[in-house]
């Protein structure tokens, strides 16, 4: 978490200086999160989260599997 007293707005920073999201859990902040790097193109990778249609968010068994997959994609 970013502490920038920006309440919802937060979430925009965060998703638009990533390279990829790991989304854990089914919170509200987190589906807004995911609906946003979804819409901008940033990847996300889901770990016990919202069941959504589309190819936008990759579902994972495990927070390590989708560390694996994450590394994947950022060649680290």
């Amino acid at each position: 978490m970013i502490p920038t007293g920006l309440g919802e707005m937060r979430n925009a920073l965060l998703v638009r200086s990533v390279d990829a999201v790991l989304a854990i859990g089914a919170a509200w902040g987190t589906l807004s999160e995911i609906a946003l790097a979804a819409r901008t193109g940033v990847p996300v990778f889901a770990v016990d989260s919202w069941d959504l249609p589309g190819p936008e968010v990759t579902v994972c068994e495990s927070v390590a599997d989708a560390v694996v997959r994450l590394s994947g994609i950022l060649g680290r």
